[in-house]
């Protein structure tokens, strides 16, 4: 039945029972049938292993009574007749010998008559079902986040707990997972250190040869020789500066510079000949 064409009900429970899971409230009605001398078979999704209920959540089995019990635990909406006439063809199709269809809220008008019109079939509403449980303690409720998809009761009880085995396995996952990871951050980080490393090793300072020592004062400086040529260039194999200023700097250089002069100007004339008049 779809939401637009449901009928909310008339008092809204806000009791212990109101809040506890399906599960519990299907766990608490199959208590209560076992306190009457039933052998409660639990079929239903609140079982744990059933992925739907197939219109029967308990079977109950008393001598030769044998019943079928779906529970609907609704505090807003009413239950509709449709779950009435689906749960009385289930009985036919188990060979029961009665139904019983119970819901912590209320049932529509047409749920009541359609009831009423077929035997063997029993509607328990909210007023009769508090009757039946008794009064509950307030339920402890979890965070939404920490809310267990599998039903409280199955978790108490370890029936989904891996075995030994699947334990053991899960751990030795683990731990290569971990081993891998580590050997991966590893070699990464031996990547980005050899990455830093090689442009630093293959980085080579050229050799710089300074000025001669030996070069004249005022002499044009004609740079830095670097690399191979530096060693070609070396004080000992450089050519000396050679001064070609031969003004006289000193009276004593002035005396010299006459002396000299004079003796040029003697071979001078003994090495021209004389030149002859016309």
């Amino acid at each position: 039945m779809s939401g637009r064409h449901a009928k909310r009900v008339r008092e809204r429970w806000d009791d212990a029972l109101s809040r506890v899971g399906w599960d519990d409230f299907e766990r608490r009605v199959g208590a209560f049938y076992e306190g009457q001398g039933y052998r409660v078979e639990y079929t239903g999704t609140g079982n744990g292993l059933a992925a739907t209920d197939g219109g029967v959540d308990l079977k109950l089995f008393r001598g030769a009574e044998y019943i079928v019990v779906q529970c609907k635990h609704w505090n807003v909406l009413q239950v509709p007749h449709n779950p009435v006439h689906e749960l009385i063809g289930v009985m036919h199709t188990q060979g029961a010998n009665g139904a019983i269809l119970v819901t912590s809220g209320e049932f529509t008008r047409a749920a009541l008559e359609s009831a009423s019109r077929f035997p063997g079939i029993t509607l328990v509403d909210g007023p009769t079902v508090r009757q039946m449980i008794g009064p509950i303690e307030e339920p402890v409720l979890a965070p939404a986040s920490l809310v267990a998809r599998e039903p409280s009761w199955m978790a108490a009880a370890g029936r989904h707990r891996p075995s030994p085995r699947q334990g053991r396995s899960r751990a030795a996952a683990m731990y290569a997972f971990a081993l891998v990871a580590t050997a991966a951050s590893l070699a990464l980080w031996a990547f980005i250190v050899n990455s830093i490393r090689k442009p630093l090793q293959t980085v080579s300072v050229p050799a710089v040869s300074a000025p001669p020592r030996d070069a004249a004062p005022g002499a044009p400086f004609r740079g830095y020789t670097t690399g191979a040529a530096a060693s070609d260039m070396s004080p000992a194999r450089m050519p000396r500066a050679t001064r070609h200023d031969t003004t006289p700097q000193t009276p004593l250089d002035l005396k010299e510079w006459e002396r000299k002069n004079a003796e040029a100007m003697k071979i001078l004339e003994k090495t021209t000949p004389v030149m002859q008049s016309p």
